[in-house]
C-alpha cells in the first residue's frame, strides 16, 4: 500500500488500504515537499478505523534534507497511541528542508500510518 495514500485527511479512496503500510520496522517513507519549506513537524495517525484497526507507528524517526541526498536527523518520537487519535510532534527546531523522512523504530499490529508535515505559513 504505497505512499500515495499516506496524506492525513485525504479522501478514502475504496478497494485501497487508507495508509502507507510498510513491510517491516526500519522501512522509511520520503516526503517531497516540491520546494524548500520551513518544517516544525509532523502530524501522524494509525491505519484508520475499519478492518484494519490497530495498526499504527508508536515510534519514529525523522530526518530532513535540502537536496533528498545528505539528511540531518531531527530525532526519535513517540508516534500515535490510540487508534482515532493522531498525534503531532514538533521538531526540537523548526528547520527549511524540501525533503522528509519518517522511519519507523516500533509499530502495533502491523507499520502502517497516514502522515502530514507541520510547516510555517
Amino acid at each position: 500500500h504505497g505512499p500515495a495514500y499516506a496524506k492525513l485527511g485525504a479522501a478514502k479512496v475504496e478497494g485501497k488500504s487508507h495508509a502507507w503500510c510498510a513491510k517491516k520496522v526500519g522501512d522509511y517513507l520520503t516526503i517531497d515537499l516540491g520546494t524548500s519549506k520551513v518544517i516544525t513537524g509532523v502530524e501522524i495517525a494509525s491505519r484508520g478505523k475499519g478492518s484494519y484497526q490497530n495498526q499504527m507507528v508508536t515510534k519514529f524517526n525523522i530526518k530532513t534534507s535540502i537536496n533528498g541526498i545528505h539528511w540531518t536527523d531531527q530525532g526519535d518520537y513517540i508516534g500515535v497511541y490510540e487508534e482515532l487519535t493522531p498525534v503531532k510532534r514538533k521538531l526540537r527546531r523548526s528547520v527549511i528542508a524540501s525533503f522528509i523522512r519518517i522511519t519507523i523504530l516500533e509499530s502495533k499490529n502491523h507499520p502502517s500510518m497516514r502522515v502530514d508535515v507541520l510547516v510555517y505559513g
